[in-house]
């Protein structure tokens, strides 16, 4: 059953007597599962919460099957159903509450009597989508309740048992909280009942080599899929919840989002022309990195002089993070954090980076690379299509290596590059390059100029990745691995 606190109450009280009813959360209530204070909580962002109810509700439903809307997790427990048709009714009901406390002088409320209505009004049997709609006209209709609520009119007096007495502002955190908590139950019972085996249809572990051109999906749930290799081009996506997605490696061009709610969302990537509620927040956001890290309005240099200047705080910046890391054992430093390359795996890769852009494509050597190198990770239908050449190109992920061993080979490709940027012209960087022998790049009339910026780029973004993880490693410390 639930309470008139706002969270779902496990004891088996019956709640249709007064007598029975919890105590309402106090004034300076903080949650004790969510850690949210009352007293910190403004009416305008309550009534922003309030607003964003009934889409997250929707979504919470819509992502667990239909089948198991009415079942309960234990006797004397709400349903999805049952918790759905609950928080209508806390919106439908604090609306009355909220106009009274506005319009009368210290109101007596009555009990909402959760549990009676959840029986007398039948709410596992109601109508799931009709019961939505009628969400969304109740939360919509709290808010223009609070909107007609004036300033003097907040610290005005309601009470429900005569030792209760609450002000018109808490009603609003009040039911704020109820919305979020119901909405956490939600999720909760559906997490919880899925896995007992109550779907109708197991989904297939792997779909593979099938061409879905043109196909459409309804009431799909792909929740903990995994996607590899998958072309979406020009798809189309309505009423998706893409809560927790995880993307990694994707062309995002051209791409549209109408409608959507971004928050507690990180992106990292290479951003132009990104317009967000028509402001492009790529200047914003590069300015921001600017000044944060002066040295990085320095990586995108146009002349001789610029690229060594480039270089050389680069390595500079590396020697210090270098140093950083030999401070952890060294089994450390092949752990990966959250599926990113190992530290030992970062500095592979960048020595893979060097050999690939100066040493084949510059120096025009067609087999530069140690058998330690490391290329990119891509999916072996991707490595099929790649060019002749590309099988021999070392490809070990697994491999462990100790720090010197892959040092050595750093020191190496640092100076190979250093020597190019000591002897580097102007004319050379108006200049192109090709290679064409089997391997990778294989490319023709590639300009100068960008085979250096690929490798700057790789070193000054692939030391912010490892300044990161090595960060993560110390916070873990002995207690366990973010991801191994």
């Amino acid at each position: 059953m639930v309470n008139d606190v706002g969270v779902s109450d496990r004891v088996a009280v019956d709640g249709d007597n007064p007598d029975d009813l919890p105590p309402l959360a106090m004034e300076d209530h903080v949650c004790q599962n969510c850690g949210l204070s009352y007293q910190e909580i403004s009416i305008e962002t309550a009534r922003q919460v309030i607003q964003s109810i009934p889409t997250k509700v929707r979504e919470a439903v819509f992502a667990i099957p239909s089948e198991i809307w009415r079942e309960r997790l234990r006797p004397g427990g709400w349903s999805v159903a049952e918790y759905l048709c609950h928080v209508r009714d806390v919106y439908s009901t604090y609306t009355i509450r909220l106009h009274r406390a506005r319009t009368e002088d210290r109101p007596a409320l009555e009990p909402m009597f959760n549990d009676l209505r959840a029986r007398r009004f039948r709410y596992n049997e109601s109508d799931v989508h009709a019961v939505l709609d009628e969400l969304t006209a109740t939360a919509a209709g709290f808010c223009e309740e609070i909107d007609r609520t004036g300033s003097e009119h907040w610290n005005r007096a309601v009470t429900r048992l005569p030792t209760e007495t609450r002000t018109a502002r808490w009603l609003v955190r009040q039911a704020m909280h109820e919305g979020r908590h119901h909405l956490d139950d939600i999720h909760d019972t559906g997490e919880a009942l899925i896995p007992r085996g109550l779907m109708v249809q197991a989904a297939p572990e792997s779909v593979r080599d099938q061409d879905l051109h043109g196909a459409r999906f309804d009431h799909v749930r792909l929740r903990d899929a995994t996607f590899t290799d998958v072309q979406i081009t020009g798809a189309s996506l309505h009423d998706i919840n893409l809560t927790g997605l995880e993307i990694r490696g994707a062309l995002l061009n051209g791409s549209r989002l109408r409608g959507g709610e971004l928050a507690n969302v990180e992106i990292s990537g290479e951003l132009r022309n990104v317009v967000m509620n028509g402001v492009d927040i790529a200047p914003l956001v590069d300015a921001e990195l600017n000044r944060r890290m002066p040295e990085r309005a320095k990586m995108r240099p146009d002349d001789s002089d610029g690229f060594r200047e480039a270089w050389g705080i680069l390595e500079r910046l590396w020697e210090g993070t270098v140093a950083r890391a030999t401070a952890f054992p060294e089994s450390e430093l092949h752990r990966s954090v959250n599926d990113e390359w190992s530290f030992i795996q970062t500095l592979r890769h960048l020595d893979f980076a060097s050999a690939a852009w100066v040493g084949r494509m510059i120096l025009g050597n067609p087999y530069p690379w140690h058998h330690l190198d490391l290329p990119w990770d891509v999916s072996s239908r991707f490595r099929a299509r790649l060019p002749p050449g590309w099988g021999e190109i070392p490809w070990d992920r697994e491999a462990r290596p100790s720090l010197g061993e892959v040092l050595e080979i750093r020191h190496e490709r640092q100076a190979m590059v250093r020597q190019v940027m000591a002897a580097l012209t102007d004319d050379q960087l108006a200049s192109h390059v090709t290679c064409t022998e089997p391997g990778w790049p294989q490319l023709e009339n590639v300009p100068f100029k960008e085979c250096l910026r690929i490798v700057v780029n790789e070193e000054w973004e692939h030391r912010l990745y490892a300044e990161r993880d090595l960060s993560a490693l110390e916070n873990f410390g002995s207690e366990g691995s973010p991801n191994v």
